[in-house]
């Protein structure tokens, strides 16, 4: 059994306010989740209006299907022009 779990900080420009920064992540959550059946949950920076981390994670027995689970999740995120990834960090947990 693998976990592929990873954590996105994201810089939010367009935000002025806590309430525009919940949309906007409601938003990435919604279609990240609907689009690959996961959930994504804000793990840090909750009181910061330009500033989030959203964290996921995968189970399966292969490792390079979750790596490019993770990968496409990631590219789809930034696709959406809706915030900055401005780190990333993803890491495989064999158990």
């Amino acid at each position: 059994m693998i976990i592929a779990a990873a954590r996105l900080e994201l810089f939010l420009p367009e935000t002025h306010s806590l309430k525009e920064k919940r949309q906007i992540l409601k938003r990435i959550m919604g279609r990240t989740s609907e689009k690959f059946g996961v959930n994504v949950a804000e793990v840090e920076f909750q009181d910061l209006w330009q500033r989030a981390a959203l964290g996921f994670a995968v189970v399966g027995s292969d490792g390079g299907v979750l790596s490019s689970l993770v990968d496409r999740m990631i590219e789809s995120i930034e696709s959406m022009d809706l915030a900055r990834i401005t780190d990333r960090r993803t890491d495989l947990i064999e158990f």
